[in-house]
Protein backbone atom coordinates (compact mmCIF):
# COMPACT_ATOMS: atom_id res chain seq x y z
CA UNK A 1 0.00 0.00 0.00
CA UNK A 2 1.45 3.35 -1.03
CA UNK A 3 0.68 6.92 -0.13
CA UNK A 4 0.01 8.73 3.12
CA UNK A 5 -1.40 5.63 4.83
CA UNK A 6 1.38 3.20 3.94
CA UNK A 7 3.37 1.74 6.84
CA UNK A 8 6.48 3.63 5.69
CA UNK A 9 4.79 7.02 5.47
CA UNK A 10 5.47 9.82 7.94
CA UNK A 11 1.75 10.07 8.76
CA UNK A 12 1.52 6.37 9.65
CA UNK A 13 4.58 6.63 11.91
CA UNK A 14 3.19 9.70 13.69
CA UNK A 15 -0.19 8.03 14.25
CA UNK A 16 1.52 4.83 15.42
CA UNK A 17 3.59 6.78 17.96
CA UNK A 18 0.48 8.63 19.16
CA UNK A 19 -1.38 5.36 19.68
CA UNK A 20 1.62 3.94 21.55
CA UNK A 21 1.65 7.01 23.82
CA UNK A 22 -2.05 6.66 24.60
CA UNK A 23 -1.65 2.95 25.38
CA UNK A 24 1.33 3.61 27.63
CA UNK A 25 -0.42 6.47 29.41
CA UNK A 26 -3.50 4.33 30.04
CA UNK A 27 -1.42 1.45 31.37
CA UNK A 28 0.46 3.72 33.75
CA UNK A 29 -2.76 5.31 35.00
CA UNK A 30 -4.49 1.96 35.60
CA UNK A 31 -1.53 0.29 37.30
CA UNK A 32 -0.91 3.35 39.49
CA UNK A 33 -4.42 3.39 40.97
CA UNK A 34 -3.28 1.58 44.12
CA UNK A 35 -0.72 4.23 45.17
CA UNK A 36 1.61 1.53 46.45
CA UNK A 37 2.13 0.23 42.89
CA UNK A 38 3.29 3.55 41.42
CA UNK A 39 6.92 2.52 41.84
CA UNK A 40 6.56 -0.57 39.66
CA UNK A 41 4.31 1.31 37.22
CA UNK A 42 6.91 4.07 37.01
CA UNK A 43 9.65 1.56 36.21
CA UNK A 44 7.49 0.06 33.47
CA UNK A 45 6.59 3.53 32.18
CA UNK A 46 10.19 4.70 31.89
CA UNK A 47 11.53 1.44 30.49
CA UNK A 48 8.88 1.46 27.76
CA UNK A 49 9.35 5.21 27.19
CA UNK A 50 13.09 4.75 26.69
CA UNK A 51 12.39 2.01 24.18
CA UNK A 52 9.97 4.29 22.33
CA UNK A 53 12.57 7.07 22.35
CA UNK A 54 15.10 4.65 20.85
CA UNK A 55 12.52 3.20 18.37
CA UNK A 56 12.70 -0.19 20.08
CA UNK A 57 9.24 -0.27 21.68
CA UNK A 58 7.86 -3.52 20.25
CA UNK A 59 4.63 -4.51 22.01
CA UNK A 60 3.70 -1.84 24.56
CA UNK A 61 1.45 -4.02 26.70
CA UNK A 62 3.87 -6.96 26.78
CA UNK A 63 6.85 -4.82 27.73
CA UNK A 64 4.95 -2.83 30.37
CA UNK A 65 3.57 -5.94 32.09
CA UNK A 66 6.93 -7.71 31.96
CA UNK A 67 8.73 -4.86 33.69
CA UNK A 68 5.88 -4.23 36.14
CA UNK A 69 5.92 -7.85 37.33
CA UNK A 70 9.70 -8.13 37.53
CA UNK A 71 10.24 -4.82 39.36
CA UNK A 72 7.38 -4.97 41.86
CA UNK A 73 9.45 -5.91 44.91
CA UNK A 74 12.55 -3.91 44.03
CA UNK A 75 10.58 -0.72 43.45
CA UNK A 76 8.48 -0.95 46.61
CA UNK A 77 11.13 0.32 49.06
CA UNK A 78 12.35 3.03 46.71
CA UNK A 79 8.82 4.28 46.06
CA UNK A 80 7.96 4.16 49.79
CA UNK A 81 10.93 6.43 50.50
CA UNK A 82 10.04 8.79 47.65
CA UNK A 83 6.38 8.92 48.70
CA UNK A 84 7.19 9.71 52.34
CA UNK A 85 9.72 12.33 51.24
CA UNK A 86 7.16 13.93 48.92
CA UNK A 87 4.54 14.04 51.66
CA UNK A 88 7.05 15.69 53.98
CA UNK A 89 8.00 18.26 51.36
CA UNK A 90 4.35 19.09 50.67
CA UNK A 91 3.66 19.52 54.39
CA UNK A 92 6.65 21.86 54.72
CA UNK A 93 5.61 23.80 51.62
CA UNK A 94 2.13 24.39 53.01
CA UNK A 95 3.50 25.33 56.42
CA UNK A 96 6.03 27.89 55.20
CA UNK A 97 3.60 29.30 52.63
CA UNK A 98 1.33 30.39 55.46
CA UNK A 99 4.15 32.13 57.37
CA UNK A 100 5.46 35.63 56.87
CA UNK A 101 8.94 37.06 57.16
CA UNK A 102 12.43 36.57 55.81
CA UNK A 103 13.07 33.19 57.42
CA UNK A 104 9.87 31.60 56.03
CA UNK A 105 10.78 32.93 52.57
CA UNK A 106 14.24 31.36 52.83
CA UNK A 107 12.78 28.08 54.06
CA UNK A 108 10.21 28.09 51.27
CA UNK A 109 13.01 28.54 48.74
CA UNK A 110 14.88 25.62 50.31
CA UNK A 111 11.78 23.42 50.14
CA UNK A 112 11.28 24.27 46.46
CA UNK A 113 14.89 23.32 45.74
CA UNK A 114 14.37 20.02 47.54
CA UNK A 115 11.22 19.41 45.48
CA UNK A 116 13.26 19.89 42.31
CA UNK A 117 15.82 17.41 43.59
CA UNK A 118 12.99 15.01 44.47
CA UNK A 119 11.84 15.19 40.85
CA UNK A 120 15.36 14.37 39.63
CA UNK A 121 15.67 11.53 42.11
CA UNK A 122 12.34 10.01 41.05
CA UNK A 123 13.04 10.14 37.31
CA UNK A 124 16.52 8.65 37.58
CA UNK A 125 15.41 6.03 40.12
CA UNK A 126 12.64 4.75 37.84
CA UNK A 127 15.04 4.61 34.88
CA UNK A 128 17.73 2.79 36.86
CA UNK A 129 15.38 0.30 38.50
CA UNK A 130 13.94 -0.60 35.11
CA UNK A 131 17.25 -2.07 34.01
CA UNK A 132 19.20 -3.30 37.02
CA UNK A 133 18.77 -5.17 40.29
CA UNK A 134 20.11 -3.09 43.16
CA UNK A 135 19.07 -2.32 46.72
CA UNK A 136 16.89 0.69 47.43
CA UNK A 137 19.83 2.52 49.00
CA UNK A 138 22.09 1.87 46.02
CA UNK A 139 19.39 2.87 43.53
CA UNK A 140 18.72 6.18 45.30
CA UNK A 141 22.43 6.89 45.67
CA UNK A 142 23.10 6.21 41.98
CA UNK A 143 20.07 8.30 40.98
CA UNK A 144 21.32 11.24 43.06
CA UNK A 145 24.81 10.88 41.59
CA UNK A 146 23.53 10.88 37.99
CA UNK A 147 21.16 13.78 38.65
CA UNK A 148 24.02 15.96 39.91
CA UNK A 149 26.61 14.76 37.40
CA UNK A 150 24.26 15.42 34.49
CA UNK A 151 22.66 18.52 36.00
CA UNK A 152 22.03 20.37 32.69
CA UNK A 153 20.20 17.32 31.31
CA UNK A 154 18.30 16.99 34.59
CA UNK A 155 17.09 20.58 34.34
CA UNK A 156 16.24 20.05 30.67
CA UNK A 157 13.84 17.27 31.69
CA UNK A 158 12.36 19.50 34.39
CA UNK A 159 11.94 22.35 31.91
CA UNK A 160 9.94 20.22 29.48
CA UNK A 161 7.81 18.89 32.34
CA UNK A 162 6.98 22.45 33.37
CA UNK A 163 6.26 23.46 29.76
CA UNK A 164 3.82 20.57 29.35
CA UNK A 165 2.17 21.39 32.68
CA UNK A 166 1.83 25.08 31.79
CA UNK A 167 0.47 24.28 28.32
CA UNK A 168 -2.17 22.01 29.82
CA UNK A 169 -3.09 24.66 32.39
CA UNK A 170 -3.45 27.43 29.80
CA UNK A 171 -5.11 25.61 26.88
CA UNK A 172 -8.03 23.24 27.31
CA UNK A 173 -7.33 21.24 24.09
CA UNK A 174 -3.78 20.59 25.31
CA UNK A 175 -5.13 19.57 28.71
CA UNK A 176 -7.48 17.06 27.08
CA UNK A 177 -4.63 15.68 24.97
CA UNK A 178 -2.47 15.36 28.08
CA UNK A 179 -5.21 13.43 29.85
CA UNK A 180 -4.89 10.89 27.04
CA UNK A 181 -1.12 10.74 26.77
CA UNK A 182 0.49 13.36 29.02
CA UNK A 183 2.52 11.12 31.33
CA UNK A 184 3.70 8.99 28.42
CA UNK A 185 4.76 12.03 26.38
CA UNK A 186 6.65 13.43 29.36
CA UNK A 187 8.33 10.06 29.99
CA UNK A 188 9.37 9.73 26.34
CA UNK A 189 10.90 13.22 26.39
CA UNK A 190 12.74 12.22 29.56
CA UNK A 191 13.58 8.90 27.92
CA UNK A 192 15.48 10.58 25.09
CA UNK A 193 17.64 12.31 27.68
CA UNK A 194 18.00 9.23 29.87
CA UNK A 195 19.13 7.06 26.96
CA UNK A 196 21.94 9.56 26.29
CA UNK A 197 22.87 9.63 29.98
CA UNK A 198 23.06 5.84 30.13
CA UNK A 199 25.12 5.75 26.96
CA UNK A 200 27.54 8.32 28.36
CA UNK A 201 27.84 6.24 31.53
CA UNK A 202 28.45 3.08 29.51
CA UNK A 203 25.28 1.43 30.76
CA UNK A 204 23.00 1.93 27.75
CA UNK A 205 22.09 -1.74 27.86
CA UNK A 206 20.10 -1.11 31.05
CA UNK A 207 17.06 -0.16 29.04
CA UNK A 208 16.98 -3.59 27.39
CA UNK A 209 15.34 -5.54 30.18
Amino acid sequence: MKGAFSMDSRLYKVVDKAVSMIKLNLLFAVFSLPVITIGAAGCALYDTAMKIAANEEGYILHNFLKVFRSKWRQSLKVWAFLLIAFAGLCANFLFWTNQQGTVPEMMLGAVLMLMVFWFFLTVYSFALMAGMETSAKTTLRNAAFLAVKHLPKSFYMLLWTLILAAAGWLWTPVMLAELLAGMAVSAVIHGRVLVKVLEEEGIASLRKV
